[in-house]
């Protein structure tokens, strides 16, 4: 993997793990400590619960609209239906798991063509592994970790026959989990330490050195907060609304009955999240732009130092 190159606009596309913003974070650090003069900057597309085939079908009204040059796609855990391990049994189960194998493959395939028939620079990486042998108080799910191999096989072949950079979280990941706990209580999302080695590895990989382990979100507060900010439009797609391929009047609408039905009702936590996403895209997804144009803005402020 090369470095990115003065100039470069870079989206890291993803999941809760992008989303996060850790990752994304330590790499743009690294590229302020290292190529002060340099203007590189680095963007966003994570989505919590994002999958392959929503980013393929989000992609223009996402990614695109922050004109990149490079793009960094990760994906798998929730592609996988990995909940049905716990929830469904057999065939059942068994049919589930082979289609999202199945539209996890396509759907990939596809956003990496759509990522180059756009003159973007790809880079792809394998998924992070489930973390099913490490000490929690969760009982982790059975099958887990070798079912996000499986995920983690594809992505490597898909970049070993196209020629496709890759960049192998998965396998690095392995080998630190076998002396550190990288992950928190569910098994699939790291601990900030476990974000720090994924930078890490990533910047291995262009040949860069991740600087010493710190608070890295208040290092950087104010970018961090406006990508939050923006980010929760895509959060309340990916999650709630499921269906970016519609046109922005008809999700609004969608996101304003969810409210609507769910608002009096709201008895735990994910249905008071799904309420307040839905409350904050009604109020604020025709300023997409806007809150796009402030969080460039502030890592231009924090980053660049203009």
């Amino acid at each position: 993997m090369k470095r990115f190159p003065n100039g470069s606009r870079v989206c890291f596309i993803g999941d809760s793990l992008v989303n996060e913003n850790l990752i994304v974070s330590w790499v743009a650090d690294c590229y302020r400590e290292n190529f002060p003069q340099e203007d590189i900057r680095f963007f966003n597309c994570g989505s919590a619960g994002g999958t392959a085939e929503f980013a393929l079908n989000s992609f223009e009204d996402d990614c695109l609209r922050l004109k990149p040059t490079a793009a960094v796609v990760a994906f798998g855990v929730n592609d996988s239906a990995i909940w049905a391990l716990n929830e469904k049994k057999g065939m059942e189960r068994y049919s589930i798991l082979k289609r999202s194998f199945e539209v996890y493959k396509e759907c990939l395939e596809k956003l990496c063509r759509k990522i180059l028939d756009n003159n973007i620079e790809l880079i792809l990486c394998t998924p992070a592994p489930y973390d099913e042998y490490g000490p929690s108080e969760r009982e982790a799910l059975k099958g887990g970790y070798a079912l996000l191999s499986e995920y983690a096989d594809f992505a490597r072949h898909l970049a070993i026959q196209n020629k496709y950079t890759l960049c192998d979280y998965y396998a690095e990941t392995v080998k630190l989990m076998q002396t550190e706990k990288l992950y928190g209580p569910d098994h699939i999302h790291p601990m900030a330490h476990g974000y720090y080695r994924l930078a890490e590895i990533f910047l291995k990989n262009q040949g860069l050195k991740i600087g010493e382990e710190c608070d890295i979100v208040q290092k950087y507060p104010e970018w961090n907060e406006a990508v939050t900010n923006y980010r929760k439009l895509f959060v309340a797609e990916s999650m709630v609304l499921r269906k970016p391929e519609l046109p922005v009047s008809e999700k609004l609408e969608l996101a304003r009955n969810y409210v609507m039905q769910n608002e009096d009702f709201a008895d735990d936590w994910r249905t008071k999240w799904f309420v307040e996403l839905c409350k904050n895209y009604s109020e604020n997804r025709e300023r997409v732009d806007e809150l796009a144009a402030f969080a460039e803005e502030m890592y231009v402020k924090e980053f660049l130092n203009k």
